[in-house]
């Protein structure tokens, strides 16, 4: 492993801490906190599958593009989407 591999590791774990600390201190709702954790899924598969499929894995050109999908679900969840509450 190189160091390029180990900041990236060290980046992507400071992001998922920061988004539980940041759930926690602000309360988020349900909504927002899912949709940040499907962002957060996305990009790490982004980013590390890459390193994990052979290099004949047809997948591969595929990857990017369906965890840019991924992360654009993430922040429509988190941000636009509102379950409907029920009346009282």
């Amino acid at each position: 492993m190189d160091w390029t591999i180990l900041l990236a590791i060290g980046l992507f774990a400071f992001a998922w801490l920061t988004m539980i600390y940041q759930a926690q201190k602000d309360s988020w709702d349900t909504s927002r906190t899912f949709g940040m954790f499907v962002f957060l899924v996305g990009a790490t598969c982004g980013v590390f599958l890459d390193n994990l499929l052979s290099a004949e894995s047809s997948l591969l050109p595929w990857i990017e593009p369906i965890a840019a999908v991924i992360m654009l679900v993430g922040l429509f969840i988190a941000w636009i989407w509102r379950p409907e509450r029920d009346a009282p």
